[in-house]
């Protein structure tokens, strides 16, 4: 392994190393002064978050590609596909551990910025952005294995780290396929928002739950199909440029 990799690996290792100490740290003391809840575990997360970005940032990245990005139709059926995807990994979570891990939270307004704004930002910009950007520089295939590992360590059950891992896959397939940060944070407030109105507004009502999945299920898949086509229809051969020209092309 080269140089230039072994310190890629350090630059995103190091940060997430100290991510985990320090949330760890939080709990263990928020637990000796008897202060757990959300409130708390915002708090560990938010801390132990801006030490890794600062971190990260700090250390001098080493320079590489970017992420081509794809236009705004393919990436919102990238979109789609993508919470299609994460939608039937929670059912195929749930029969592999047989259960969720079972946590009496209180719905209260920290709780909902918390789900909705705060950890989809922080986490995609974190995992999907600074981590998987600098590890896809190494090969790509090896930053989504590697951010998704990282990504389920992070959570604090079985089924949460298994549901994790295989969400966070996708969440990085969607990021290399579109190259644009918005779509996998997109994706990851609308799964947390999907979960919070099944668990407090529709909870009793299984038909309505299963009915809007299949709708989620059926969009995604019909999404990867147009996606397919899009894929296969030829494009136009580009007309020869006089030599010696430099010709300057946009893309969106």
């Amino acid at each position: 392994m080269e140089k230039n990799n072994i310190n890629r690996l350090l630059h995103v290792f190091v940060p997430f190393v100290i991510m985990v100490m320090i949330q760890n740290l939080l709990r263990l003391l928020w637990g000796r002064i008897d202060f757990e809840g959300t409130t708390s575990e915002l708090i560990s997360f938010v801390i132990a978050s801006a030490a890794a970005i600062i971190f990260f940032t700090l250390t001098n990245p080493v320079g590489g590609d970017k992420t081509p990005r794809a236009g705004i139709v393919k990436s919102v059926l990238h979109l789609l596909f993508c919470i299609a995807m994460l939608v039937t990994t929670m059912y195929i979570t749930a029969i592999v551990t047989e259960h969720y891990t079972a946590k009496t939270v209180s719905v209260t307004p920290i709780y909902v910025v918390s789900v909705l704004l705060i950890h989809p930002i922080v986490e995609e910009y974190l995992f999907r952005g600074l981590f998987y950007g600098e590890l896809r520089k190494i090969n790509p295939i090896f930053g989504i294995i590697a951010q998704a590992i990282m990504f389920a360590i992070i959570h604090d059950s079985i089924d949460g780290m298994t549901y994790a891992l295989v969400a966070g896959i996708f969440l990085g397939l969607t990021t290399e396929k579109t190259g644009r940060h918005w779509v996998p944070v997109l994706a990851h407030i609308l799964i947390n928002l999907r979960s919070l109105v099944y668990i407090k507004v529709i909870a009793e009502n299984e038909t309505i739950r299963q009915g809007i999945d299949i709708g989620i299920i059926s969009a995604g898949f019909a999404a990867f199909l147009v996606l397919l086509i899009l894929k296969n229809i030829p494009t136009a051969p580009k007309k020869a440029e006089p030599e010696g020209e430099i010709q300057w092309t946009e893309t969106e």
